[in-house]
């Protein structure tokens, strides 16, 4: 599972706001911050982690739009696309 340009359209539209910034993630990829909250990495060119509250998170893959975080499953309220 992949959306292929994730990081270009991503870096594109997060580098206009305010206080977001953008640094090597600890998995790898990239990872953005909102002042010292992470609030999504994107791994490679193809796959994007957001973290969510778990119940929006299980209310997203029930209604089949993310999958779980493939690489931790049992991260509460991760979700990748």
């Amino acid at each position: 599972m992949g959306v292929s340009g994730a990081k270009k359209r991503i870096d594109d539209a997060v580098q206009g706001w305010r206080d977001v910034a953008t640094s090597p993630h600890r998995f790898g990829g990239t990872e953005y911050r909102f002042e010292r909250r992470e609030i999504g990495h994107v791994h490679d060119d193809s796959l994007v982690d957001i973290p969510f509250p778990k119940k929006v998170r299980d209310e997203l893959v029930t209604a089949a739009a993310p999958n779980p975080t493939t690489s931790f499953p049992r991260a509460a309220g991760s979700a990748s696309f």
